[in-house]
């Protein structure tokens, strides 16, 4: 799995889970009361906002605190129009069946629902999931009567797509157990689809679940190590709110921080990733689409063209990655390429050098430098006609320039070394990389604190 990995690491599941907090305390909840009162009534929430535990410590009053609740007509009309208005399946072309036919259905599988209730997501180790779980899990998926059947011309009907409406349904009903599937969210965080036949839609949502028990058992979540909110009670809706979290970070500057200070690692995580009968990860598709999914996090704006005409922190951090990944092979210089400032003076000579080493063509000069990057960088962020004078210094980042003395040896991103000086109408450039470079330059400023520590933060592991 892709962004399951930002979740397995347990300060990135907090940042999301902390940010869908903010919004949710603020907005969100006002607009699902129907919500609300289901799972407080089911976790026996009163007005103090305090949970019961004694209903987690007796399973067999849970199981008949449950089937109290799934033969209440009031709890699953709360349910029915929970899903109906406050959970979508009232629009966007979604639908359910009528109350009856939802009501009968769920009655018709009293049973399988409340063996289910002996089980929570926290009670197993990882993928470890009894088959009998697994069996009525299955009959619920396919037996609930929850989305109407689709009907073909000259065709008899054929059962609707339901993947959504019912972990939906699963999940108010056995909310310690299922998680609720959305597209925007949660099949956004696979970027999968919903399969257009049934068995499609079972396997993958199998598929979830196995990965939230995964999750669970990792970060050892549990119903009563949550954080006080009564949206957080609920294992897999905590997962799935921190899922949801993620996204609406997903152009938040702050998220974007948060990641692209910490890609290195991610992107060493991801350059292991084993492979799986000759293809690598789990999904089949090659590493590159793995980096594209961290790129993604990394980067929300997909308008970074020629045409751009607007620079943001995201738009420059955006191109960096995207230069990194195509042109660093080497991790360490791309993890420190990944660090130097967005000014283009700190790193548009260093992939530009990188560049025309690659292509051969060294010695070169700032003219060679300036037209590189006029090719490969977008006009908002450079364009050779319009750049104003100094803008570029080349020789700031070769570690040898005469043009660095006393006092101003602290730069920590030399990458190009001075072949030939020859003045007029500029210097001569070989590319070297930061670890060369910032040894080279060591050793002419053996003083200097800043570079010491720059080659220590270069030095370290991935």
């Amino acid at each position: 799995m892709r962004y399951f990995d930002l979740l397995r690491t347990k300060k990135y599941f907090d940042i999301f889970l902390d940010h869908y907090n903010s919004q949710y305390s603020q907005y969100q909840y006002k607009k699902e009361p129907l919500y609300s009162e289901l799972i407080k009534r089911h976790y026996k929430i009163g007005q103090d906002g305090i949970s019961h535990p004694s209903i987690y410590s007796d399973l067999h009053s849970y199981h008949n605190h449950v089937a109290a609740l799934i033969t209440d007509c009031i709890h699953i009309d709360n349910a029915y129009n929970s899903l109906k208005t406050e959970f979508g399946m009232g629009r966007r072309g979604a639908k359910l069946v009528e109350f009856d036919e939802f009501w009968d259905s769920i009655q018709n599988h009293k049973a399988a629902i409340l063996r289910l209730t002996q089980y929570r997501m926290d009670d197993f180790d990882s993928n470890v999931v009894p088959p009998s779980l697994l069996g009525d899990l299955k009959d619920l998926f396919y037996g609930l009567k929850v989305v109407p059947p689709k009907q073909k011309q000259g065709k008899p009907p054929e059962e609707g797509t339901k993947l959504v409406a019912v972990s939906k349904t699963l999940h108010f009903l056995l909310p310690n157990l299922v998680m609720p599937i959305d597209n925007k969210y949660v099949l956004g965080f696979l970027r999968k689809n919903v399969p257009p036949k049934i068995d499609g839609q079972f396997n993958l949502f199998k598929k979830l679940f196995d990965n939230y028990i995964e999750l669970t058992y990792k970060l050892k979540l549990n119903p009563d190590n949550g954080d006080g909110n009564w949206w957080n009670i609920s294992v897999p809706k905590r997962i799935d709110n921190a899922i949801a979290g993620f996204w609406q970070l997903f152009n938040d500057n702050n998220m974007e921080r948060i990641i692209c200070d910490h890609i290195d690692s991610l992107l060493y995580y991801l350059s292991k990733a084993p492979k799986v009968d000759g293809k690598e990860g789990e999904t089949g598709e090659d590493n590159n689409d793995e980096l594209k999914s961290k790129e993604s996090v990394c980067i929300t704006s997909d308008k970074d063209s020629q045409e751009n005409k607007s620079t943001t922190y995201k738009g420059i951090k955006h191109i960096k990655f995207k230069l990194a990944k195509k042109y660093i092979s080497d991790l360490r210089e791309r993890k420190y390429f990944l660090k130097t400032s967005d000014g283009i003076n700190n790193w548009g000579p260093y992939i530009a050098g990188l560049i025309l080493n690659k292509d051969g063509k060294e010695p070169f000069i700032l003219d060679d430098i300036r037209d590189t990057l006029d090719k490969e960088l977008p006009n908002a962020v450079y364009n050779k006609k319009s750049e104003k004078h100094g803008t570029l210094m080349p020789a700031d980042i070769s570690w040898n320039s005469p043009q660095t003395n006393k006092g101003f040896e602290n730069f920590k991103f030399p990458a190009l070394e001075i072949t030939k000086d020859v003045k007029k109408p500029s210097y001569e450039y070989k590319f070297i990389g930061f670890r060369e470079a910032l040894q080279k330059k060591l050793k002419r400023f053996p003083e200097s604190d800043s570079l010491k520590q720059a080659l220590k933060d270069y030095q370290l592991d991935c």
